[in-house]
């Protein structure tokens, strides 16, 4: 990217993000919409709302610019607000985490959760060990923070001798048990950083977007290899770091806790977002958001004598980790994209 609009892109970030600090209190439902228009528009493709410009630095440069002159001329509104009341917005992480997550559980409809197959089938179909008629057969598996088990769930359709989910959430949990039901399917209470299962228990181990909320990184790295056998693996999906895109993350998950998640997905709904696209609030709301690189992971990985590490080259049309190369741009805008990687013990 030419040095002008790379640098005209984090100008117009700062600014921003400096308007809609100034009006969250008065007006936080024209904050919530204008952090959705921006959300939305930092992904390569938006399956809901197609993009008119192609030119992903051109409609961003446009975005923040509209949405900057929006948030200023919002100051001469008037407005019933003067702040939230913030009893209900401080608890310990890891139940945080789970209440954040398992009101957008809830939600997720039947078919949703039905497309969990084939997410797993577009994300693994790149590793050269996962084939799917006979690699998942009479395996062990651990879905090491399952949430709302849907991923614990597609798992078990796909002829392991047993699946075991395991997230502190309750909620989540709840919903799990209610939803999902199979034979060779458990789900438990546990915490992803103390997991109740000895060295070398499973053949395979899932971890789906869960270890950049804990309050320990690398120990929750250290947890999922100590539970995988010898020669097992472990799929570790992990957030990115650098760019735009995680640089204005990091800015929304501090900014976005001033307005509660119940009101702020009131205005959501109220504008018609489908139940089902809660990508933007888990980061809006999660207590705990790590971003982290390949070399990270990696050195972490190999201290912990992994065998191999294998990075993923196939995904969904907005997994960030298949843009790094896409366009010249790639890198300013989204960073190292994301982390997902199949790990063998």
């Amino acid at each position: 990217m030419v040095n002008t609009k790379k640098k005209m892109l984090f100008t117009l970030e700062k600014k921003l993000f400096l308007e809609a600090n100034k009006i969250i209190k008065s007006h936080p439902y024209l904050v919530v919409i204008a952090m959705h228009e921006y959300s939305r528009n930092l992904y390569d493709e938006d399956p809901h709302i197609p993009y008119k410009q192609k030119n992903h630095v051109t409609r961003l440069i446009k975005v923040m610019q509209n949405l900057i002159e929006f948030l200023t001329s919002s100051k001469e509104l008037g407005s019933y607000f003067n702040d939230f009341d913030k009893s209900d917005l401080i608890s310990d992480p890891k139940i945080k985490s789970g209440q954040v997550y398992g009101k957008f559980w809830k939600e997720l409809t039947e078919e949703e959760n039905l497309r969990t197959i084939k997410l797993i089938k577009n994300r693994f179909k790149s590793f050269k060990k996962i084939r799917f008629n006979s690699y998942f057969k009479n395996k062990n598996i651990l879905d090491a923070g399952c949430g709302g088990g849907r991923f614990s769930y597609a798992l078990s359709g796909l002829g392991p001798k047993k699946v075991t989910g395991i997230d502190f959430g309750v909620d989540g949990l709840k919903l799990a048990r209610q939803k999902f039901k199979a034979k060779n399917l458990e789900f438990k209470q546990a915490n992803v950083l103390d997991i109740p299962f000895k060295d070398n228990t499973f053949d395979f181990v899932l971890s789906n977007g869960v270890i950049h909320h804990t309050e320990d990184f690398e120990k929750g790295l250290h947890e999922v290899i100590r539970v995988c056998k010898p020669g097992g693996d472990i799929y570790l999906y992990l957030y990115g770091k650098g760019g735009l895109f995680w640089s204005s993350r990091h800015k929304m998950n501090k900014m976005m806790k001033m307005i509660p998640q119940d009101f702020t997905k009131k205005v959501l709904d109220n504008i018609g977002m489908p139940t089902n696209r809660w990508i933007f609030q888990d980061n809006w709301y999660v207590p705990i958001e790590r971003h982290c690189t390949y070399e990270e992971v990696e050195r972490i990985c190999k201290k912990l004598k992994v065998s191999n590490i294998e990075v993923s080259k196939s995904g969904m049309p907005t997994d960030l980790h298949i843009l790094k190369d896409k366009y010249p741009y790639s890198e300013d805008i989204w960073g190292n994209g994301e982390v997902r990687l199949l790990i063998t013990k």
